[in-house]
This record gives structure tokens, C-alpha cells and sequence, in this order.
């Protein structure tokens, strides 16, 4: 006899967290329910309240029993990104007859990945050695085993952690942001400046310094510097570097901007470097090829050969990044990449994705 599953998403409160929910939302045909764990709930639920299926978490020390009783009483349960929380439920506590999918937002597989291929020199202290070790090889080995589906974007994200943690998941590819959604307080977006924008963030996989000294002596073009959330000491690190390198054309961004302001400085930028060599800044990178922007991607990202195999006009930053290629992108690449952003992209197209999945996620839970 078949039955309706019972769906939960479990979401931390994020950026792309309601475009998110909002998608799954579409879908109709489905009993979707939706968790939000928030440290600032109160907010949190005026962000949200214009959504159905909704529940906003505080994060306290009674959150672990209230999702473990919510992922009792449902059967196919995302985790929206695997933080150490979700890990912990997942690895302390014995399940029956439940459907676990990973949803990958990034952070929760590398910083896994950089724990186990890095050499284990104790250089935090014996505390955070043991802390560490306890995460990644006591909790996060116990969750993997307990996956059954891995809904990455990227086979390569897929293969990195089959390579480095015992688990018998699927691999699922799905995307989170639509076009529509990216350019949805700047639907015209095109860019039509000369400005380089230079990663995304305040992190240290962005390597500002890589970039800087490929493109050491331009004088004469704005250098946009998104460093307005990471790490604040690393922030500070490149405001320096970059003012050395780039003087009064080198341009921070330290402070919160709103959405449609930022994108109004995107616009400005018609070359784009990101040198990270992870998955990462996937939405901002969407958002410039549909504009037109040159885009240089590190060959060591695994976003460089999917877009290359995906037919984007695509750059290296190792091979083709220097002075003379800060050109802005030819007319036939920049409508090319357009017309594949919205192909592979629109709304219509990952609701049909997203559907076709929850379709063979409930075939496989009645089988």
C-alpha cells in the first residue's frame, strides 16, 4: 500500500534560504514542511511570515530534541546544509524507515575535506585538536554513513567526499537559485562598466593575493572588493594589500549594502575573478555571465569544468588571467552565456528538476 511521504526541510536562515523554500513551494502535490533554525527568530519570522509550511527554530539548548521528534514524525528529511547541529542529530540517534538527503551548501563538505587532507599539526592547542577530531571523525563519519542522497550541484563535489568518507548516498544534482530569482530587483541586469570585481567575500579561499598580482600594475580601472562578510582580520589583510597594489582604485566593500545597490555596483564591473579553488560565489557568478561579464575561474574549481562542460564562454585565472586580458568579453560570448544562464537556469526548469526528485524520492520510499 502506498502513501503520501512526509517531507522536512531543515534550513539554517540564510541568504538564499527563502528563494529556497519558496521553490520547493511551487511544487505542488507534495506535504512539505519547513524548518528555520535562527539566532535572531524574531526577525527571522518577519522575513518568512509571507510563506507557507513554516516554522522558525530558536537556537537554544532545546533545539536537538525538538528536531529530533520533528525528523521522527517525517519521512524524507533535508537537511539543508549539513552544519555540525544536523551532523550530531543525525549521527547520535537511530532512525527507521527515514529518507535522509544532504542538501550542499558548500562550507559543510570542505571544511570536511580541508580537516582530512590537511597534516594534523597541533597548531590550535590540544582543546581544538580534540574538538576537531571529534567533529569530522567521530560526528560527521557517523552522518555520512546515514545519507542516503547527496544533492550537490556538482559530480565532483560528490566524488571529493566518496574519496575521503565511507558512504553508500546517491549522488543527486540540483541548483537553488533561479534566474528570476538572482535578478529579481534588477531583472534588466546587463554590465556596461569598466570595474574588476575580485571575489565575493572576507574568506581565505577567495586568495585576493593570487589575483592581485596577476593583475599587479593596472592603474586606470576600479578594483570592487566584496569583503563585507568573513573573516574580519583577513578583511584587513587585503584592505591593506589591496591598497598597496591598486592605491585610490581599489575599492572595499566593509559595510552591508542592499541588494539592489550591489547590484547596481555589479553592473560596473565588467571582468570578474574568483580564484577559488572550491565551490563557491556560484549565484554572483551566474549573475555576471547573464550580464555580460568576462569571467576568470580558477581551473582548480570544480565550477570551472562544469561550466566549460555546460558551454560557457569560460577563463582561467591561471593560464589566461594577466594585464593585457582585462578586456571586456566579446559580443557572440557575452549573448552565449546569456542564452545558456537562462536555459540551464530559469524557474521553470529547476522547479521540473526539483520535481522529477521528490517524484523518485517518494517511488523509492513506497518500494
Amino acid at each position: 500500500m502506498t502513501r503520501q511521504a512526509k517531507i522536512l526541510h531543515i534550513f539554517d536562515d540564510e541568504k538564499i534560504t527563502k528563494d529556497s523554500i519558496e521553490l520547493f513551494n511551487e511544487i505542488a502535490g507534495f506535504s512539505q514542511n519547513h524548518i528555520i533554525i535562527s539566532s535572531n527568530p524574531e526577525k527571522a519570522q518577519i522575513n518568512y511570515n509571507d510563506i507557507e509550511n513554516v516554522t522558525i527554530l530558536n537556537q537554544n539548548d532545546k533545539l536537538e530534541k525538538i528536531l529530533y521528534n520533528a525528523i521522527r514524525d517525517n519521512d524524507i528529511i533535508f537537511l539543508q546544509a549539513l552544519s555540525y547541529l544536523k551532523a550530531k542529530i543525525l549521527a547520535k540517534y537511530k532512525y527507521q524507515n527515514k529518507t535522509f538527503v544532504w542538501g550542499l551548501w558548500g562550507y559543510d563538505l570542505y571544511n570536511y575535506i580541508t580537516y582530512k587532507t590537511k597534516p594534523k599539526f597541533l597548531t590550535k592547542g590540544i582543546r581544538e585538536g580534540i574538538r576537531d577530531y571529534y567533529t569530522y571523525n567521530i560526528i560527521y563519519k557517523r552522518a555520512f554513513k546515514k545519507i542516503d542522497y547527496c544533492l550537490f550541484l556538482l559530480e565532483q563535489d560528490y566524488n571529493l567526499l566518496k574519496s575521503n568518507a565511507k558512504t553508500n548516498a546517491k549522488w543527486i544534482s540540483n541548483c537553488y537559485q533561479t534566474i528570476e530569482q538572482i535578478n529579481n530587483q534588477c531583472p534588466n541586469f546587463k554590465v556596461s562598466g569598466t570595474a574588476i570585481l575580485t571575489g565575493n567575500s572576507s574568506t581565505t579561499s577567495n586568495k585576493h593575493e593570487i589575483i592581485f598580482n596577476k593583475i599587479a600594475g593596472l592603474n586606470d580601472r576600479k578594483i570592487i572588493c566584496p569583503l563585507n562578510y568573513g573573516d574580519v582580520n583577513y578583511q584587513k589583510k587585503v584592505v591593506g594589500s589591496g591598497v598597496e597594489f591598486f592605491g585610490e582604485n581599489f575599492y572595499p566593500l566593509i559595510d552591508f549594502m542592499e541588494l539592489k545597490d550591489y547590484l547596481k555596483l555589479l553592473e560596473e564591473c565588467s571582468i570578474t575573478i574568483m580564484a577559488h579553488e572550491r565551490q563557491q560565489a556560484f549565484g554572483t557568478i551566474i549573475q555576471m555571465l547573464y550580464g555580460g561579464s568576462k569571467v576568470f575561474l580558477s581551473k582548480k574549481s570544480p565550477l570551472y569544468k562544469y561550466f566549460l562542460i555546460n558551454g560557457f564562454a569560460i577563463n582561467s585565472v591561471e593560464d589566461d588571467l594577466n594585464i593585457d586580458t582585462i578586456k571586456p568579453l566579446q559580443d557572440k560570448y557575452k549573448k552565449n552565456n546569456r542564452n545558456k544562464a537562462l536555459e540551464l537556469y530559469s524557474k521553470a526548469k529547476i522547479i521540473e528538476t526539483q520535481k522529477n526528485i521528490l517524484e523518485k524520492l517518494q517511488q523509492d520510499f513506497n518500494e
